[in-house]
Protein backbone atom coordinates (compact mmCIF):
# COMPACT_ATOMS: atom_id res chain seq x y z
CA UNK A 1 0.00 0.00 0.00
CA UNK A 2 2.72 2.41 0.85
CA UNK A 3 4.39 1.70 -2.32
CA UNK A 4 1.35 2.50 -4.49
CA UNK A 5 1.15 5.77 -2.54
CA UNK A 6 4.88 6.34 -3.22
CA UNK A 7 4.30 5.52 -7.10
CA UNK A 8 0.52 7.88 -7.39
CA UNK A 9 2.57 10.37 -5.59
CA UNK A 10 5.85 10.54 -7.19
CA UNK A 11 3.63 10.53 -10.94
CA UNK A 12 1.59 13.61 -9.71
CA UNK A 13 4.80 15.02 -9.06
CA UNK A 14 6.04 14.38 -12.50
CA UNK A 15 3.09 15.56 -14.08
CA UNK A 16 3.00 19.61 -12.28
CA UNK A 17 7.10 19.90 -12.29
CA UNK A 18 7.18 19.86 -16.28
CA UNK A 19 4.46 22.77 -15.82
CA UNK A 20 6.61 24.49 -13.68
CA UNK A 21 9.62 24.34 -16.07
CA UNK A 22 8.46 24.66 -19.16
CA UNK A 23 8.84 28.66 -19.28
CA UNK A 24 12.43 27.74 -18.07
CA UNK A 25 13.00 25.37 -20.72
CA UNK A 26 11.25 27.71 -23.39
CA UNK A 27 13.51 30.27 -22.75
CA UNK A 28 16.47 27.70 -22.83
CA UNK A 29 15.45 26.84 -26.06
CA UNK A 30 14.80 30.86 -27.45
CA UNK A 31 11.07 30.06 -27.72
CA UNK A 32 8.30 32.50 -26.51
CA UNK A 33 4.34 32.43 -26.60
CA UNK A 34 1.97 34.20 -27.04
CA UNK A 35 -2.05 33.49 -27.23
CA UNK A 36 -4.72 36.50 -28.32
CA UNK A 37 -7.98 35.56 -28.87
CA UNK A 38 -8.34 32.67 -31.44
CA UNK A 39 -4.55 33.23 -32.62
CA UNK A 40 -1.56 31.71 -31.05
CA UNK A 41 1.51 33.31 -31.87
CA UNK A 42 5.44 31.81 -31.23
CA UNK A 43 8.84 32.81 -31.99
CA UNK A 44 11.51 30.84 -32.02
CA UNK A 45 15.11 32.51 -31.67
CA UNK A 46 16.97 29.61 -34.26
CA UNK A 47 20.52 30.93 -34.37
CA UNK A 48 22.72 34.19 -33.87
CA UNK A 49 25.67 35.25 -36.00
CA UNK A 50 29.11 36.50 -33.77
CA UNK A 51 29.52 39.95 -35.10
CA UNK A 52 32.25 40.08 -37.41
CA UNK A 53 33.25 43.57 -38.30
CA UNK A 54 29.59 45.21 -37.78
CA UNK A 55 28.63 42.27 -39.21
CA UNK A 56 26.01 39.63 -37.60
CA UNK A 57 22.58 37.98 -37.88
CA UNK A 58 19.63 37.27 -36.31
CA UNK A 59 17.23 34.32 -37.21
CA UNK A 60 14.33 33.95 -36.01
CA UNK A 61 11.04 31.09 -36.60
CA UNK A 62 8.02 32.50 -36.40
CA UNK A 63 4.63 30.55 -35.95
CA UNK A 64 1.05 32.02 -36.50
CA UNK A 65 -1.29 29.14 -35.71
CA UNK A 66 -5.70 30.44 -36.31
CA UNK A 67 -7.27 28.07 -33.98
CA UNK A 68 -11.02 28.91 -34.52
CA UNK A 69 -12.29 27.51 -38.52
CA UNK A 70 -12.87 30.60 -40.15
CA UNK A 71 -10.70 30.74 -43.51
CA UNK A 72 -8.31 33.33 -44.86
CA UNK A 73 -9.43 34.79 -47.78
CA UNK A 74 -7.54 34.39 -51.34
CA UNK A 75 -6.05 37.89 -51.05
CA UNK A 76 -5.22 37.66 -46.84
CA UNK A 77 -3.29 34.18 -48.18
CA UNK A 78 -1.64 35.71 -50.80
CA UNK A 79 -0.63 38.34 -48.18
CA UNK A 80 1.09 35.84 -46.36
CA UNK A 81 2.49 34.05 -48.74
CA UNK A 82 4.39 37.02 -50.18
CA UNK A 83 4.34 40.48 -48.24
CA UNK A 84 4.35 39.85 -44.55
CA UNK A 85 8.22 40.52 -44.77
CA UNK A 86 6.76 43.88 -43.98
CA UNK A 87 5.05 43.21 -40.74
CA UNK A 88 8.27 42.04 -38.96
CA UNK A 89 10.63 44.50 -36.95
CA UNK A 90 13.33 44.02 -35.08
CA UNK A 91 14.24 46.50 -32.56
CA UNK A 92 17.89 46.61 -31.55
CA UNK A 93 20.12 49.01 -30.31
CA UNK A 94 17.52 52.10 -30.69
CA UNK A 95 17.21 51.10 -34.19
CA UNK A 96 14.58 49.35 -36.22
CA UNK A 97 15.65 47.09 -38.84
CA UNK A 98 13.55 45.61 -41.30
CA UNK A 99 14.22 41.48 -42.29
CA UNK A 100 16.77 41.34 -45.20
CA UNK A 101 14.91 37.59 -45.36
CA UNK A 102 11.34 36.17 -44.31
CA UNK A 103 10.88 32.61 -45.58
CA UNK A 104 7.04 31.01 -45.58
CA UNK A 105 7.44 27.62 -44.74
CA UNK A 106 5.34 25.30 -46.27
CA UNK A 107 4.20 22.77 -43.60
CA UNK A 108 1.35 21.26 -45.27
CA UNK A 109 -1.29 22.82 -42.50
CA UNK A 110 -3.85 25.52 -43.30
CA UNK A 111 -4.36 26.76 -40.00
CA UNK A 112 -0.41 27.24 -38.54
CA UNK A 113 1.78 30.17 -40.61
CA UNK A 114 5.29 29.60 -40.27
CA UNK A 115 8.35 32.02 -41.38
CA UNK A 116 12.13 32.18 -41.29
CA UNK A 117 12.74 35.74 -40.62
CA UNK A 118 16.65 37.10 -40.64
CA UNK A 119 17.87 40.16 -39.84
CA UNK A 120 21.06 41.58 -40.15
CA UNK A 121 22.32 43.36 -36.67
CA UNK A 122 25.60 44.59 -36.33
CA UNK A 123 27.16 45.47 -33.26
CA UNK A 124 23.42 45.70 -31.28
CA UNK A 125 23.40 41.88 -31.21
CA UNK A 126 26.50 42.65 -28.63
CA UNK A 127 25.14 44.65 -25.57
CA UNK A 128 21.58 44.75 -26.28
CA UNK A 129 18.23 43.61 -26.09
CA UNK A 130 16.05 42.60 -29.35
CA UNK A 131 12.35 42.79 -29.53
CA UNK A 132 11.03 41.11 -32.34
CA UNK A 133 7.52 43.59 -33.44
CA UNK A 134 4.97 41.73 -35.56
CA UNK A 135 2.84 44.28 -36.57
CA UNK A 136 -0.45 42.08 -37.79
CA UNK A 137 -3.02 42.88 -40.83
CA UNK A 138 -4.70 39.60 -41.05
CA UNK A 139 -5.64 38.20 -37.61
CA UNK A 140 -6.55 41.74 -35.49
CA UNK A 141 -3.76 40.84 -32.65
CA UNK A 142 -2.04 43.91 -33.12
CA UNK A 143 1.47 44.80 -32.78
CA UNK A 144 2.80 41.73 -30.69
CA UNK A 145 6.50 42.07 -29.15
CA UNK A 146 8.59 39.55 -28.49
CA UNK A 147 11.87 40.57 -26.08
CA UNK A 148 14.62 38.75 -25.89
CA UNK A 149 17.38 40.59 -23.11
CA UNK A 150 21.34 39.62 -23.12
CA UNK A 151 20.49 36.48 -20.65
CA UNK A 152 18.37 34.88 -23.59
CA UNK A 153 20.73 35.26 -25.64
CA UNK A 154 24.10 34.26 -23.40
CA UNK A 155 21.41 31.14 -22.62
CA UNK A 156 20.32 30.34 -26.12
CA UNK A 157 21.34 27.19 -26.79
CA UNK A 158 20.70 26.99 -31.10
CA UNK A 159 18.84 23.26 -32.35
CA UNK A 160 20.60 21.56 -34.58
Amino acid sequence: MKALVWIVSLGLISCTAPKENEAALLQKQGIQKISIGDVRLASRLMSRDEPEQGGGYVYFNVKIEKTDTDRIGKEQALYLAFDIQQDFVLKAGGRQILPGVCQKIENGRKDIYEYVVAFEAGKELEKEELTLLYKDKIFGVGTVAFVYDQADLKNFEPKS
